[in-house]
């Protein structure tokens, strides 16, 4: 789970699948998130917060300079998958520690 989370590669590769614009992608690396994991935590936003002022603000227009532009969708599915992979990173290594003991 780790190489997924940690990955440079990974994550230019997803947004190359999902279609980020390039310049989204130059400008989220310029901000140092470089990896799922980076930029699962880049906002204090959680998917499926009531409010999402946060991702709107930190990440969207960050990157893209207008919540509604061309590739905020796509930056949203790769926020939640990004999200996803470092939940289910950190629980995996909660059981493991677990297990250990």
């Amino acid at each position: 789970m780790s190489a997924l989370v940690d990955s440079e590669a990974v994550f230019t590769a997803r947004c190359q699948q999902l279609s980020v614009p390039e310049a989204a992608v130059a400008t989220m690396k310029a901000a140092g998130w470089t990896t799922m994991g980076l930029f699962a935590f880049s906002t204090s936003y959680v998917p499926g917060a009531a409010d999402d002022k946060a991702f709107r603000e930190d990440v969207l227009a960050r990157v893209l300079s207008d919540a509604n532009a061309v590739g905020a969708a796509s930056l949203r599915r790769l926020f939640y998958e990004a999200f996803s992979l470092a939940g289910a990173e950190m629980k995996e290594r909660a059981n493991r520690s677990e297990d250990a003991s």
